[in-house]
C-alpha cells in the first residue's frame, strides 16, 4: 500500500481535534505506516505518552487541590485567591504567579455575557499581582484555569476585550498590560521566589529589565553585559532572541545615561 509519510501527512479533521483539545482532551495519533511496520513499537510509544499525560494531570490536580478554598468549591462562580498583592512601588520585590481557583466546572459559561464580570475580576487580580505582564501570558493563565488546553484567538480576544481600559506598552516581544494608569520607564526587578516562578526573558517588560540594570549598574562594565544580566535572572545561556532582548535594554539605558561604564 502507498501510505503517506508521517512527516508530511496532514492531520484529518483538524477542527474536531481543536474542539476536543479546547475541552481538555489530549489527542494521541498513530500513523498507519508506523502501525503497519512496527505495531509493538507504536503501542510502546503510545503507552509512554499516556503515562506522561497521566503524570502531568495528577500534578495539575494536586496543585489545584492545594490552592483551592473549600468554601469556594461550593460556589458556581470561581473566585480568585492571592496570598500577596504586587504593586510597582517597591513594596514587593519577589515574583510569584497568582494561584487562581480552578474554574473548569464553569467552562461552558466562558463566552456568556453574564460571565463578563467574573472574567474581568480574574484578569484584574492577575494584573494587580503580576503586572506588567504580556497579554498572551495573562490570557493563557485564565484559559488554563478554565480547562482549555490551548489559548486560541477567540479565547484571547474574549479576555482582552474586557480590558480595553488597561494601560499598555508595545514592545518587541508583544504588548504588556499594566495595573497602573501610567506605565513607568523603570520599575524594580522582581526575582522569582522559586525556579517554578522563573519567567522567560521575553516575558519580562523593558521597564523591569531596566530596573535590574538600575539595581546593578556594574553589569554594564562586564565583558558581556547581556550574559551577566541573564545569570542574575537565572539563565546560564542565551538564545539569540533573548540576547537581542537584553541588548535592547542595555542600549536603551546607555542612551538615557551617557555616564554608564563603557561596554
Amino acid at each position: 500500500p502507498n501510505f503517506p509519510k508521517p512527516a508530511v501527512a496532514s492531520c484529518p479533521d483538524p477542527e474536531r481535534q481543536q474542539v476536543l483539545e479546547n475541552l481538555g482532551w489530549s489527542i494521541l495519533r498513530v500513523w498507519s505506516p508506523d502501525w503497519w511496520y512496527d505495531a509493538t513499537g507504536a503501542i510502546e510509544r503510545i503507552h509512554e505518552s499516556l503515562n506522561e499525560l497521566l503524570a502531568t494531570d495528577r500534578e495539575r490536580e494536586e496543585s489545584t487541590s492545594a490552592s483551592m478554598d473549600p468554601e469556594q468549591e461550593t460556589n458556581d462562580q470561581p473566585k480568585n485567591s492571592a496570598e500577596s498583592h504586587h504593586t510597582t512601588n517597591g513594596d514587593d520585590t519577589d515574583f510569584r504567579r497568582l494561584q487562581l481557583t480552578d474554574a473548569s466546572h464553569v467552562q461552558d459559561q466562558f463566552f456568556d455575557a453574564s460571565y463578563d464580570e467574573t472574567l474581568r475580576q480574574m484578569a484584574r487580580s492577575i494584573l494587580d499581582h503580576e503586572a506588567p505582564i504580556r497579554e498572551d501570558v495573562l490570557a493563557k493563565q485564565i484559559a488554563r484555569v478554565h480547562g482549555f488546553a490551548r489559548t486560541g484567538a477567540r479565547i484571547r480576544d474574549r479576555i482582552l476585550d474586557l480590558l480595553t481600559d488597561v494601560a499598555t506598552t508595545e514592545e518587541s516581544t508583544g504588548r504588556f498590560l499594566w495595573a497602573i494608569a501610567e506605565p513607568l520607564p523603570v520599575i524594580e526587578y522582581r526575582h522569582p521566589q522559586s525556579d517554578d516562578e522563573k519567567r522567560s526573558i521575553d516575558e519580562i517588560s523593558l521597564a523591569e529589565l531596566r530596573g535590574l540594570l538600575d539595581a546593578h549598574p556594574e553589569l554594564l562594565g562586564e565583558d558581556d553585559p547581556a550574559i551577566a544580566m541573564a545569570r542574575i535572572i537565572g539563565f546560564a545561556r542565551l538564545s539569540q532572541s533573548a540576547r537581542e532582548r537584553l541588548e535592547e535594554v542595555i542600549n536603551s539605558v546607555t542612551k538615557i545615561d551617557p555616564n554608564t561604564p563603557p561596554q
